[in-house]
């Protein structure tokens, strides 16, 4: 059997003779790439681009200016249940018995992490050590 590289080679469509790659008939090869030809090309149109980066600058735009109406507790507060795994909803779900707990633990957090932010911004920056 000859296998060189020019048996693996499809040939113009001059002939009508087809070659089968390894593991592969030639109609299969056909019909995979026909079937591609059928599907949403990978290449976006310049209009296509443009409006998905609008669009997904439209929605950061609109994620960080909905942040920044928030209040500081707010933000402490969602990024301590984030911390934990938790949202609002799991809160509200929950015992008020759990919830007390919650509240509580994260009352002492915020409070803590607050007391260290305070004492890290009054520590002189000694340079001359």
């Amino acid at each position: 059997m000859d296998i060189s590289a020019n048996s693996y080679i499809p040939t113009s469509s001059a002939t009508s003779e087809k070659k089968n790659l390894p593991g592969m008939d030639a109609d299969a090869i056909i019909a995979a790439v026909q079937a591609k030809k059928n599907t949403r090309p990978l290449v976006q149109t310049v209009e296509e681009a443009d409006a998905a980066a609008k669009a997904r600058s439209d929605q950061t735009i609109a994620d960080f200016q909905e942040y920044m109406s928030k209040s500081t507790m707010d933000k402490y507060i969602e990024a301590w249940l984030k911390k934990h795994g938790l949202t609002k909803e799991d809160v509200e779900k929950m015992s008020p018995e759990d919830q007390q707990k919650i509240m509580t633990k994260m009352k002492e957090d915020i409070e803590q992490e607050i007391k260290l932010s305070m004492e890290r911004k009054q520590k002189p920056l000694n340079i001359l050590v």
